[in-house]
């Protein structure tokens, strides 16, 4: 027996999917909710966004290493690549810059 669809398209399809991904993940990229001086202090939730902020730098690295990685020789001497590269540098410097931070606190 032949199901009922449940969406009209696939566009409509496609974003229910997101939608349910996103409840199931939540939002990485949030900081705690603010809480009240006696359960959480701001010194941990500005910690945890900062533990997130160098999570998320280290895989964007990591991507963009990849990427180069996969790249021709030919890419690699053109000027698009000296520009990546210089992108790659600055997202790791952030990274670094963040990681000390993270001992501050």
């Amino acid at each position: 027996m032949v199901q009922a669809r449940k969406h009209s398209t696939s566009k409509e399809r496609q974003a229910a999917y997101r939608a349910r991904l996103r409840a199931a993940q939540g939002d990485p990229l949030t900081l705690p909710a603010a809480a009240g001086p006696s359960s959480m202090p701001s010194t941990a939730r500005w910690r945890t966004g900062l533990d997130k902020a160098a999570r998320l730098m280290q895989v964007v690295g990591q991507e963009m290493q990849t990427y180069s990685d996969q790249r021709t020789e030919r890419w690699h001497d053109g000027e698009s690549a000296e520009r990546f590269h210089e992108c790659l540098d600055r997202v790791v410097d952030l990274h670094d810059q963040i990681d000390d931070l993270r001992s501050d606190f």
